[in-house]
């Protein structure tokens, strides 16, 4: 009950504080932010391995579009909220274009994410966990509700992802009440959300490859305790066109040895998982990479270096994650990057702290981090540039015709 006050009382505020507004333009830096350009300082790799019942989704024309994606010429973009809300801006990296991308009236949990298409959005309501599915080209709203709920029952743990092409959305949820987590399926060509009974529990951070034909996952089997370390799994993406025999197609690729294994991603070969592994008697995280072809398993960085946000590039088998410094007092931290199949590691920029969200740019030069008080930063993949992104939301890449 007390979650939900919470929330009613941040509804009230942002509907009594929102207006419109012109488009904000690029983000300025403040002179207290100390990230520092590129350094030559290179960390040395480690070696050392680990031992039903869904409501029909309701239109609702709620919708403005300002600036349609065929409207733009080819580059890298990205979008910002505006913070009264109600409104996002879309501005070119190497360019000086800003304007409003899209108008909503509706109050949300963050905007989302696009799909790869970028002519759909997907976000996370407030006001009884829907999935909402902004439609860029019909200018809709589309609401979608969980297996099995109730009017007025709020959902919790709720982490969508679309499938590469954009037709599919897995997600995990569970009643505002409840721990235990579920699975389920949206199909854009559909008006329901389907659960996939996996026959498992606690099942968390999906993540597609990027060929779409693999979905991997942390969870515990159900007779497992909740003490249990996770493992890692990987699901046939091919079960979903019959989601009952999906439990026939999922295995257990990473587990046990004394670790718990949890937030897989994927590289852009479809071959390796990157994902934290935590040693059981210690709770000390590490970052490992392993080959889910064969199980071979690496530490990438061990638990006194590594300082989280390992998130793989779109174009190359490099992965991302800030390494701490143990060797000299020159800096705090590094935002290192790894390239698995060169062994290559270097640093593109210090910090005297860590700073979460690392998001790689479609095209695989940039990298977003949220930076705290100062909002997000947008910074090279070389460590040349620098640019101030205040609310970032997403990236958006025009191709060349």
């Amino acid at each position: 009950m007390n979650k939900r006050i919470y929330w009613i009382g941040i509804l009230l505020i942002l509907i009594f504080t929102s207006c419109q507004s012109a488009p904000e333009a690029k983000p300025t830096p403040s002179a207290a932010f100390t990230l520092t350009p590129a350094s030559t300082n290179t960390p040395p790799p480690t070696k050392t391995s680990p031992p039903k019942q869904t409501a029909t989704p309701k239109p609702t024309a709620i919708l403005k579009t300002r600036i349609s994606t065929d409207d733009l010429s080819p580059g890298l973009y990205y979008v910002t909220s505006n913070m009264r809300g109600g409104e996002l801006n879309i501005h070119q990296v190497d360019g000086d274009f800003s304007g409003i991308f899209l108008e909503y009236d509706n109050i949300l949990y963050g905007v989302g994410v696009p799909n790869p298409q970028y002519t759909k959005i997907l976000s996370v309501e407030i006001y009884e966990g829907n999935l909402v599915i902004f439609d860029l080209e019909s200018n809709r709203r589309m609401l979608y509700r969980f297996p099995d709920s109730e009017p007025g029952e709020w959902f919790d743990n709720i982490y969508p992802i679309w499938s590469p092409d954009g037709e599919k959305i897995i997600v995990t949820y569970s009643l505002w009440d409840s721990d235990q987590i579920q699975l389920g399926l949206l199909r854009l060509s559909e008006p329901t959300i389907e659960e996939i009974d996996l026959g498992l529990k606690d099942i968390e951070f999906p993540a597609w490859s990027p060929n779409g034909e693999l979905i991997a996952f942390q969870a515990r089997n159900v007779s497992e305790s909740d003490d249990t370390p996770f493992s890692i799994y990987v699901m046939d993406s091919g079960c979903l066109d019959m989601v009952s025999t999906c439990k026939e197609h999922i295995r257990p690729v990473f587990a046990g040895g004394g670790y718990s294994y949890t937030t897989p991603l994927w590289s852009a070969d479809n071959q390796y998982l990157a994902f934290n592994c935590t040693v059981t008697a210690t709770r000390k995280i590490g970052l490992c990479v392993g080959d889910y072809t064969n199980g071979n398993l690496i530490t990438v960085a061990a638990s006194d270096e590594y300082a989280g946000g390992a998130y793989w590039s779109p174009k190359r088998n490099e992965l991302a994650y800030w390494w701490k410094n143990n060797t000299s007092e020159d800096f705090a931290y590094g935002l290192c990057l790894n390239n698995i199949n060169t062994g290559k590691i270097k640093i593109i920029t210090t910090a005297p702290e860590t700073y979460g969200g690392l998001v790689w740019s479609p095209d695989g030069n940039w990298i977003k981090i949220n930076a705290g008080g100062e909002g997000t930063i947008l910074i090279r993949s070389d460590g040349s540039d620098i640019i101030y992104a205040g609310l970032f939301d997403f990236w958006i890449e025009i191709p060349e015709d």
